[in-house]
C-alpha cells in the first residue's frame, strides 16, 4: 500500500491565511519529518519514536483546522 503524496502546505495555501497555531503546527510537521529521515539507522529508534511522536500532535492540530493538511512521512 502506497500513501498519498501530499504537497507541502505553504504552496498549497498561503501561510499568511492560516492561523498562527495551524502554521506552527505545519512548521513542527515539517521539521519532525526531516528529523525522522535522518534517523535511520537501528541505534536511532527512540529518535523515529519522538519524532513520530511530533508528527502525531501537529497532525492533531492540522486535522482539526482541515483533515486535507495532514503530513504523512513519505510526502512531499
Amino acid at each position: 500500500m502506497t500513501l498519498p503524496t501530499v504537497p507541502r502546505m505553504p504552496e498549497r495555501y498561503g501561510i499568511a491565511y492560516l492561523p498562527a497555531d495551524v502554521a506552527a503546527a505545519n512548521s513542527e510537521a515539517q521539521d519532525a519529518l526531516h528529523q525522522l529521515a535522518l534517523a535511520r539507522t537501528p541505534q536511532a529508534e527512540e529518535a523515529r519514536n519522538f519524532q513520530a511522536a511530533r508528527i502525531a500532535a501537529a497532525n492533531k492540530i492540522l486535522a482539526a483546522y482541515n483533515p486535507g493538511l495532514i503530513v504523512w512521512p513519505g510526502g512531499e
